[in-house]
């Protein structure tokens, strides 16, 4: 049994003191705890909200548990009073645990306890299941329309909502307005539980519905809804509707915050709504938040989505002149969007580059050039952005730098083009003169790993070390790979060398290597003989060749 069980047990003190001790553990503890979970959370780079929202759930089910084995202890050692039945049911609709509220209650009635609507009601709060919720419903008086019945059905409906069944949910909704219960009642529970639940299509149909049969949505359902949109949804109408109406009617506490303008940036940048993301920066900028580059990144992406690269530049441009999306990182959208388009990305970046042309003075830079060049290599096009590479920027005067080079070379890997990755490779080293990148040549060695005859990957790793640089884990695994396919002994020198630098091989890489070099060798299929055919000494012969 557990220790704080055991404690529990063998205090002198009250079974409401004893159950309040581990239902509502002291708020030091708390604090220590949630300080050792989002450390931890920190150490391992794991996101801190949700670590301490799983330690949460983590320790209502330990505290549940507790609560059970005291509660089964007590049932075997002395009779309940009624104030002890009390502190059960406190307990156990705190936790959440609508099977233990059933269970109590069906203990007072046995031992001829009252319930009193107060208790009854905090039962069916703690219920978060149809089946705890329909064994506690046991309970209630036999009334249609009370506020007891009214609020059991609101607690089905949001219920079944988040447990998916939208069907049942929708028809306990139209059997409550049948049974003349009013519509807020109903409407508003099963509106919050689809939005929860990432429904936010059926959330809208259930909240026009209940409009029409006179219900109002309260500005937290439709905060709730509005970030359900942000989410799952690619509908800015609605998101834009949305967002209208919970302005009209939120109070101060009801705003909504930075987080979900964020994600309605996001949905209008997927979808090209550039009014949409224009009135979601004012808000933010009205409420005293400075111009930041993802703001603006979200508006110039919305832009060039909808074809308009020319007022994109413009905006990104002011936004420079304001201090804001200096860096690369704030126009890697760009690239990002040319590299979805597959096919059309050459004809995409030749129209962004005409407007770029005629922007103003701050967004023609190689910062910009750079996002739209290695765009266009992502999509599948290396030869077409090593074409661009050469003419773009002597054409708006932007020098080339080194990571011009590097985003259009990593495209090479995926599918190989050796060729033009070494057209980049001496346009950057002796037209440029630039200093190298570190992993430049390591991206060479990906580069040949991908040919048919691999002997230039041995050639450029040579460099690697000749810098006095140590190669990567990536790169010696993707050669020891390469070298098992093609059953080369060199395979276990490459793992050898990862030892001998204190990389890690690790079991799935030392199993691939091992299999691939244990694997028969290929053999052409014999020949087909007929009559009219001639044997020849070299017709027997089997030919023997490497992958």
């Amino acid at each position: 049994m557990d220790d704080a069980v055991v404690a529990a047990l063998a205090d002198d003190s009250s079974l409401a003191s004893r159950v309040q001790a581990i239902v509502h553990p002291s708020t030091y503890d708390q604090i220590a705890r949630s300080k050792q979970v989002a450390q931890a959370a920190r150490v391992e780079h794991k996101d801190t909200g949700q670590q301490l929202f799983a330690d949460a759930q983590q320790q209502r089910a330990t505290l549940g548990e507790r609560l059970w084995a005291l509660y089964k202890q007590h049932r075997q050692t002395a009779q309940a009073t009624e104030a002890d039945h009390a502190a059960l049911l406190s307990g156990f609709s705190s936790l959440r645990d609508g099977v233990g509220s059933a269970q109590v209650l069906r203990d007072m009635r046995a031992a001829g306890h009252p319930v009193s609507p107060a208790q009854l009601q905090a039962a069916l709060h703690g219920c978060s299941t149809a089946a705890a919720l329909f064994a506690v419903a046991e309970h209630l008086p036999a009334e249609t329309g009370g506020p007891l019945d009214r609020l059991f059905r609101a607690q089905l409906v949001a219920a079944l909502a988040r447990a998916g069944q939208a069907e049942y949910a929708w028809a306990v909704a139209l059997d409550m307005q049948a049974a003349g219960i009013p519509p807020d009642a109903c409407v508003r529970p099963l509106v919050a539980a689809l939005a929860d639940t990432g429904e936010p299509s059926l959330a809208l149909r259930a909240a026009q519905w209940g409009e029409t049969h006179g219900a109002t949505l309260s500005a937290s359902v439709l905060l709730r809804v509005l970030r359900s949109l942000g989410r799952h949804s690619q509908d800015t109408g609605a998101f834009a509707d949305t967002w209208r109406r919970l302005l009209a009617c939120a109070g101060p506490g009801e705003q909504p915050v930075e987080e979900d303008c964020l994600a309605g940036l996001r949905l209008a940048a997927r979808s090209g709504d550039h009014e949409l993301a224009r009135r979601l920066i004012g808000h933010l900028r009205a409420r005293g938040f400075p111009l930041r580059d993802f703001y603006v990144e979200a508006l110039v992406v919305a832009l060039a989505r909808a074809g308009q690269w020319g007022p994109a530049f413009e905006v990104l441009a002011e936004a420079r002149g304001a201090g804001a999306c200096g860096a690369s990182q704030s126009v890697r959208s760009l690239g990002r969007l040319l590299a979805d388009t597959g096919d059309r990305a050459v004809a995409l970046g030749d129209q962004a580059f005409v407007a770029l042309q005629a922007a103003p003075l701050a967004a023609r830079d190689t910062v910009t050039l750079d996002a739209l060049v290695s765009g266009i290599a992502a999509a599948g096009h290396p030869a077409e952005a090593l074409t661009r590479l050469r003419t773009w920027y002597p054409t708006l005067s932007a020098p080339r730098t080194a990571c011009s080079y590097t985003g259009v070379l990593r495209s090479c890997i995926y599918p190989s083009n050796q060729q033009v990755a070494e057209q980049l490779l001496s346009l950057m080293l002796d037209t440029d003169k630039l200093e190298p990148p570190a992993d430049v040549h390591e991206l060479m060695v990906r580069v040949c790993l991908g040919q048919f005859h691999y002997e230039d990957a041995f050639v450029y790793l040579d460099a690697v070390r000749a810098l006095g640089r140590t190669p990567q884990w990536a790169t010696l695994a993707a050669l020891a790979r390469r070298c098992a396919v093609a059953r080369d002994p060199r395979a276990a020198t490459a793992l050898d060398e990862m030892r001998r630098l204190g990389l890690p091989v690790t079991q799935a890489l030392q199993a691939y290597v091992e299999a691939r070099g244990r694997s028969p060798r290929r053999e052409p299929r014999a020949r087909r003989r007929d009559s009219a055919s001639r044997e020849s000494p070299s017709s027997d012969a089997s030919i023997d060749f490497e992958l």
